[in-house]
C-alpha cells in the first residue's frame, strides 16, 4: 500500500490506551504516533486501515498491484514494553488476505 493511515486502537482489555496513527509512506512504511506525542503504551490494539481521509469505503491496491479494503483488518498488534514495535500485517482483500506495509 501507498497511501493512507494506518491506526492501532485500544481493544476492549485496555481501553484507557490512546489511539496511534501513521501516514502510510510511498514505500509502504509507517510511523505511528499519538495525539499527545507520547509512546504508545504496551497492550493490544485493533488495527485499522482507512484512506488519507480517515474514511473506510472503497478499496486500494497494496505494493504488489493486489486489490485490499479499507476498514477494520480484524487483526491484534502486540505492543510491548522495550519491543521493536515493527508490525506486518495482512490486509482483507475480496479474494483473501494481502500483504500490507511495515511499520512501527
Amino acid at each position: 500500500m501507498k497511501e493512507g493511515t494506518v491506526r492501532f486502537e485500544p481493544d476492549s482489555s485496555n481501553e484507557s490506551h490512546p489511539t496511534a496513527t501513521g501516514q502510510i509512506q510511498t514505500d509502504g512504511a509507517f510511523q505511528l504516533a499519538t495525539e499527545s506525542g507520547e509512546a504508545l503504551p504496551p497492550g493490544r490494539y485493533r488495527v485499522i486501515v482507512t484512506d488519507s481521509n480517515g474514511g473506510i469505503d472503497g478499496n486500494i491496491r497494496s505494493r504488489s498491484g493486489e486489490l485490499c479494503v479499507y476498514g477494520d483488518t480484524g487483526q491484534i498488534a502486540q505492543v510491548t514494553a522495550g519491543g521493536s514495535h515493527q508490525f506486518h500485517f495482512r490486509m482483507p482483500g475480496p479474494d483473501g488476505p494481502r500483504d500490507m506495509p511495515e511499520g512501527e
